[in-house]
Order: structure tokens, then sequence, then C-alpha cells
């Protein structure tokens, strides 16, 4: 059997396993914690706001608190190790994209 061969394949494949892994991470936060996100409010944050039904105020019984959401940024709210995997998705998706159409486009005209 011969794999199909992709050129540039890193670029079509480094955005989507970022995400990948950010997804799965944030899943096992929530499955481990009875399928919600502990978060850790700092000082000056406030409470989880009302009818946020995914969210709840992390314990001592919290399960991975390294998981769940306590990555303060400012102006943006409380993350997690996840979420970061899937922002980092979110910047770099498009331009892998354009960046495999560009090489792929020179690789034609050759």
């Amino acid at each position: 059997m011969k794999l199909l061969k992709i050129p540039y394949w890193q670029l079509l494949l480094l955005p989507t396993a970022s995400f990948c892994l950010g997804f799965a991470l944030n899943a096992i936060a929530c499955g481990v914690n009875g399928a919600s996100m502990p978060v850790m409010i700092p000082p000056g944050f406030g409470p989880v706001p009302d009818g946020d039904w995914i969210h709840h105020a992390m314990t001592a019984q919290t399960h991975l608190k390294f998981l769940c959401d306590w990555i303060a940024i400012r102006g943006l709210g409380i993350a997690s190790p996840g979420d970061m995997f899937e922002w980092f998705c979110d910047l770099t998706q498009v331009p892998c994209w354009i960046a495999a159409a560009a090489l792929y486009l020179k690789d034609a005209q050759k």
C-alpha cells in the first residue's frame, strides 16, 4: 500500500494538531470535574458570571487543576493551557494555509 504524499504537510498539520491537543486538554479537565470547567478566580476578577453553566469556581476537590482555567489575562479573562493551544491554532491556521498554497503554486510553475 502506497501512502499519499502531500507536500508541505507540516504547514497543514501544525494548526490542526494544536487545536486537537487544546480541545483534548479541555475535554479531560471537564471530564474529570463533572462536565464543568473549574476556574481559579484571582482577586479583582469577580465571581463566575450567572448563567455560565460550563464554568464553576475551583475548590479543594477539583481534579487536575493544572489543566483548568487559571491563567489570568487582563482584558480577556481567565484561560486554561488548552485554550492557549486553541488560540495558537486560531493565529496560525490561515497563515499556514496561505504559505502552503503559495508553495504549491510555486511548485506548479516549475
